[in-house]
C-alpha cells in the first residue's frame, strides 16, 4: 500500500528453471588453462583404498556332486579363481558357508589385512561363481593331478563343526505304568504330591497283577487286560473292520471290546473317534432321505383370534406392592399385549385373567396357546 502511489508493482520471484542456468553457463564459458586442475577437497572419499582385497564366493549342490567357487581379487586387479570339489554331501546353504570360510582362510594365508566380501546378490558375480562351483562339482579329478589355470582342490573335512542330533524315536510310556508299579512294588512316581498319591491308592484298589500283566477288576468279577494305545488301535481295527467286523457305532464298539476282556482309559471316546474316521462307515452310512421342508410361521386369520399365554417367573427384587409374578398374553395378529402382576399366582388367577382381559374384551378366541403348565 505504501509503494502503490508511486505506480510500482511488486511481483513474487518465481523458481529458476534448469534450462535457464544451462543457457547462462553456455553463453559465458570459463577459460581454464590445460595445466590448471580443479581442486576437490572430498576427492579421497570417492576413491577406494588401494590395499583392499575383494572376495567373491558361491556354492553348488546337486546330483552330480558338490563344489564351491572362490574369486579373490588383489588391489592391483589380478583375478585368482579357485574351485574346490567337496567329497562330502552338503546342502546349498552349507556349500555357500564352506565357500565363504574357505575364501577367508585363503585370504588369511595370503596375509590380507583389508578384505571386502561380496555375496551372490550381484548377478555378474553370481554367474561367475556359479560357473566355478558347477565346474568343480562336475569335474572328476584323479588323485595327484593338478589342472591349470584353475586351482582345483579337494576337501575331505569341513571347515566348521556341524552338530547333529540323533533322530531317536521316543517310545511313550503306557498309561497304567504308575498303577502297575504301585500294585507290584508299592512305589509312587517321584513327581506325585500328597493328594495324587492318595488318589493313586484309591484308584489301585480296582486293579490286580496276574503273571506280570495288569488287569482291571469289574463289578461282576471279570478281569480285563490293560493295554496301551498302540495295542488299542489294533484291537479297534480288528473288532470294527476285521474278519466278520460289523462296522458298529462307537458305543457298541466299546462295549464289544469290554466283553472281549480288554480295557484302556477313555475307551468309549477313542472308539467314537475311530468310527468317525472309518472310510467305509462314512461312505455307507445311513442317510436321511426325507427332503428338507420349509419352516412355516404360525399365523392368525384375523385379529384377536389366536392368543399366546405365558408366565414370567419370580422377579427379584419384587415390586413395592410385593408382586413377583407377571402373567402375559400376546395376540398373534396385532402383537397386542395384555399383562397383569400378582403376588401369588394360582390357576384361579389365570382363569380370571382370561375371562376379564381376553374373553370380556375381545370375545372367545379361536386358539389359546400355552406351555401346558400347572396353572393352565
Amino acid at each position: 500500500m505504501i509503494i502503490s502511489e508511486y505506480d510500482i508493482e511488486y511481483i513474487v520471484q518465481k523458481s529458476i528453471r534448469g534450462s535457464i542456468l544451462e543457457n547462462f553457463l553456455a553463453d559465458q564459458p570459463i577459460d581454464v588453462e590445460d595445466d590448471e586442475e580443479l581442486a576437490f577437497p572430498d576427492n579421497e572419499v570417492m576413491t577406494n583404498n588401494p590395499t583392499t582385497w575383494r572376495l567373491l564366493f558361491d556354492g553348488a549342490s546337486g546330483k552330480q556332486g558338490y563344489g564351491i567357487g572362490i574369486l579373490l581379487i588383489d588391489p592391483v586387479g589380478i583375478y585368482n579363481p579357485i574351485s574346490v570339489k567337496l567329497e562330502y554331501p552338503v546342502m546349498k546353504n552349507e556349500a555357500k558357508y564352506e565357500a565363504c570360510i574357505s575364501g577367508l582362510k585363503i585370504a588369511h594365508e595370503k596375509g590380507v589385512r583389508r578384505l571386502e566380501i561380496v555375496g551372490d546378490s550381484n548377478l555378474v558375480i553370481s554367474q561367475a561363481n556359479d560357473g566355478l562351483s558347477t565346474l568343480a562339482a562336475m569335474t572328476k579329478i584323479p588323485e595327484g593331478i593338478k589342472i591349470k589355470p584353475l586351482k582345483i582342490r579337494q576337501k575331505q573335512k569341513r571347515d566348521f563343526e556341524k552338530r547333529t542330533i540323533a533322530n531317536t524315536k521316543v517310545v511313550p510310556k503306557p498309561w497304567f505304568e504308575p498303577l502297575q508299579k504301585y500294585v507290584e512294588h508299592g512305589e509312587y512316581p517321584s513327581y506325585f504330591q500328597k493328594k495324587e498319591r492318595r488318589a493313586l491308592r484309591q484308584y489301585a484298589t480296582n486293579y490286580v497283577l496276574l503273571s506280570g500283566n495288569l488287569y482291571r477288576r469289574t463289578f461282576d468279577g471279570q478281569n480285563m487286560l490293560c493295554i496301551d494305545q498302540s495295542q488299542a488301535s489294533q484291537i479297534m481295527e480288528e473288532v470294527h473292520a476285521g474278519t466278520c467286523g460289523p462296522h458298529m457305532n462307537g458305543s457298541a464298539l466299546a462295549k464289544k471290546i469290554l466283553r472281549f476282556g480288554y480295557y484302556w482309559q477313555n475307551m468309549e471316546q477313542k472308539c467314537v473317534g475311530y468310527v468317525k474316521k472309518c472310510h467305509q462307515c462314512q461312505v455307507y452310512a445311513n442317510f436321511k432321505h426325507t427332503p428338507s421342508s420349509i419352516l412355516y410361521n404360525m399365523t392368525s386369520p384375523w385379529p384377536f383370534s389366536t392368543w399366546g399365554i405365558d408366565i414370567i417367573r419370580k422377579i427379584y427384587p419384587h415390586a413395592l406392592n410385593g408382586h413377583e409374578f407377571i402373567l402375559v398374553a400376546i395376540d398373534y395378529f396385532t402383537k397386542y399385549v395384555e399383562a397383569q402382576s400378582y403376588k401369588v399366582l394360582k390357576s384361579s388367577h389365570v382363569f380370571k385373567f382370561i375371562c376379564n382381559n381376553i374373553i370380556a374384551r375381545y370375545r372367545v378366541p379361536q386358539d389359546l396357546i400355552t406351555y401346558n403348565g400347572g396353572h393352565f
